[in-house]
């Protein structure tokens, strides 16, 4: 039976027309039955209306009988006679379009009647008295029994159209249930289906959506997707590693301009507008470098398509995929290697001090600890004009002496992920070894790594985000109660609080393209893949603040170029990363953690025993992104 109903579903899912025809025959059927009731009942008002003026007839006889009777020669008596006779006729008239031949005693009882009343009309007055043997005849039976007959058909009439009016009420509420029963119907045997087929169709959509990224970001050849402008706005991973940016970097940015040489630019820009605008065939291979981060150039082999929108078979995205077209082993350089030579490179600096283990530069690092880490002064970093390598970026850790100004070119161009003042109390405080170590991996969470091993912790989960406000308030009684913290530095913990939720709740939630999932105050319920925490410590003189969330969508090159921007511009700036320049100006120390498409913790310290917050002094900032390029089987070494 559910084959033969599928079958039948199937069939009315070709054709939808016919889901309309049914629900329009079912609303006709409807219509034409409670119509017709209406009319029989239409009808009756009209059939005790003639009742009614029947007995009125009759009534009107027998007062002009009586007046005749009494009045004998006088002029009444004559003038009663043409009201007799017109009464006889609408008797007559009435019952004819009434009943004639349907009631025979009725009919009888009439005809009697009506010739009593004739006979009695055409006598001269002077013959007819009251005492006349056929005036009380026809007053005395014959009146009160056609009386007593046509109440009894009015009663008739009367129940009948009651009879009807129930039985237009019993149609209406079949009816009703007929209809019900079609949308029912239609919904299991066509609606249904259709509504499975939608829900089938989206979820083979988001598979071979989700099978399509992972084949771009698996793909061994490096793609680029780029919009009618030329931006680019699609960049899977083996293109980052190629290219030396990453794609937060780079999206937004004219492919042509940041990765094509000058010389070659214009003959690939020339072909990009053809096959945009249909001048040229919709697939092109040509042979052309491209631009990494350091400014070497790579000799690749682009293989260039048109992709139309499918509703209007306009050209809407432009996708390259490029491969090496040669491959020297002189020019392949592993990531150790690279970070051996930027080593001997700025070894040969005279003036500037690099060492790989403990030095004067960093008290209280002993030999043989964070050893893995180079350490650079961050003048060199300002003299030097060559960008730094992919691999060495998160193996370089900058010591500024004077502040971070000039920073932000260097912020936005090179993703210098971690810098710390040399001569910064708090960060010594933490212990040089203990941020320095804080690259590799560890089992504990950044904030129980990074606080006195004696602190109070306090855990929060968000389920809603309802749940901020509560959140909030429980952080500030717990630090306002037990901690007796200055006014102005737990202004900054909740400002710091209430920026981090507000980031995880709806800047972390987005689609492999960059979109955001929710619109900035959506209220909702977090699905159950959608984990966000808050931690709150103190030990000793050290407040620490951290979440977590599991998206791991933050990349530091949209997180450095907001920095930069925010740097230049002031903390009015309204660009995407100013809360978190906020944050890192609110704070003593600021560290991110990142581990793509997986995590996101951001941890935030603050020393109490200063005092107060000072906003012009920088504080330490390290931003952690586990790339392609870290071992994650690392431990991060402990005090």
């Amino acid at each position: 039976m559910q084959d033969i109903f599928r079958r039948i579903a199937g069939r009315m899912l070709e054709q939808p027309m016919r889901v309309l025809c049914v629900m329009g025959g079912a609303v006709t059927l409807t219509y034409l039955v409670t119509a017709a009731g209406m009319r029989d009942l239409h009808n009756n008002p009209e059939r005790l209306k003639m009742s009614a003026e029947q007995a009125e007839a009759v009534q009107t006889i027998n007062l002009g009988l009586i007046r005749k009777s009494i009045n004998g020669d006088g002029p009444a008596a004559f003038g009663g006679d043409d009201k007799i006779l017109g009464a006889i006729e609408q008797l007559e008239r009435v019952h004819a379009a009434l009943l004639a031949g349907q009631d025979k005693p009725l009919d009888t009882l009439l005809k009697e009647y009506t010739a009593s009343a004739d006979k009695l009309q055409k006598m001269p007055p002077h013959a007819l008295n009251s005492t006349d043997p056929e005036l009380r005849r026809l007053l005395d039976s014959l009146s009160p029994r056609l009386l007593q007959e046509m109440r009894r058909v009015s009663t008739g009439y009367q129940q009948h159209s009651e009879a009807m009016l129930g039985n237009v009420a019993n149609k209406q509420h079949w009816m009703f249930a007929v209809s019900l029963g079609s949308l029912v119907m239609i919904g299991m045997l066509l609606l249904q289906p259709l509504l499975q087929q939608l829900r089938d169709s989206a979820l083979r959509m988001r598979q071979e959506k989700l099978l399509a990224d992972k084949v771009i970001d698996t793909v061994p050849v490096s793609i680029f997707g780029l919009d009618a402008d030329g931006n680019v706005v699609l960049m899977n991973r083996h293109a980052e590693r190629h290219c030396g940016w990453s794609a937060g970097e780079i999206k937004g940015d004219g492919f042509f301009a940041r990765l094509i040489p000058a010389e070659q630019r214009h003959e690939l820009q020339a072909l990009f507008n053809g096959m945009m605008s249909g001048a040229h065939a919709a697939f092109a291979r040509i042979e052309a470098p491209m631009m990494n981060a350091s400014g070497k150039q790579m000799p690749m082999d682009w293989h260039m398509t048109v992709i139309e929108e499918p509703a209007s078979g306009k050209p809407g995205m432009f996708l390259l995929t490029g491969a090496e077209a040669s491959v020297n082993q002189g020019d392949s350089v592993l990531p150790q290697t690279a970070d051996a030579n930027l080593l001997q490179f700025n070894a040969r600096q005279q003036d500037e001090v690099i060492l790989p283990g403990g030095d004067a530069l960093i008290p209280g690092t002993a030999h043989g600890e964070a050893d893995n880490i180079i350490r650079m002064p961050a003048s060199l970093c300002r003299r030097n004009g060559r960008p730094i390598t992919q691999a060495a970026k998160d193996s370089i850790a900058f010591f500024t002496e004077d502040g971070y100004s000039g920073f932000s070119r260097h912020f936005d161009q090179d993703r210098i992920c971690r810098i710390l003042p040399r001569h910064n109390d708090f960060c010594n405080k933490l212990g040089w070894n203990r941020l320095l170590n804080q690259h590799n991996e560890s089992l504990d969470d950044d904030l129980y790594a990074l606080m006195p091993s004696k602190s109070e912790y306090r855990h929060f989960e968000l389920k809603r985000t309802d749940d901020e406000a509560a959140i909030t308030e429980s952080v500030s009684a717990w630090l306002r109660d037990h901690h007796n913290l200055p006014n102005d530095l737990l202004d900054a913990v909740l400002t710091v609080l209430d920026e981090m939720i507000e980031n995880s709740l709806y800047s972390a939630p987005r689609d492999n393209s960059g979109m955001p999932y929710y619109t900035k105050g959506e209220a909702r319920e977090l699905a159950s893949y959608e984990e966000i925490s808050v931690d709150v410590a103190r030990g000793g003189d050290i407040l620490g603040l951290m979440i977590t969330d599991y998206w791991g969508t933050l990349t530091p090159g949209v997180f450095f170029k907001s920095l930069a921007r925010a740097m230049e511009g002031g903390i009015e700036v309204r660009e995407s990363g100013v809360g978190l320049y906020m944050i890192w100006r609110l704070s003593d120390y600021l560290q991110v953690r990142v581990h793509p498409q997986k995590c996101t913790q951001v941890t935030v310290l603050w020393d109490i025993g200063s005092g107060f917050i000072d906003r012009n002094v920088d504080a330490g900032l390290q931003f952690l992104y586990h790339n392609d390029y870290e071992a994650p089987y690392q431990v991060r070494a402990t005090i």
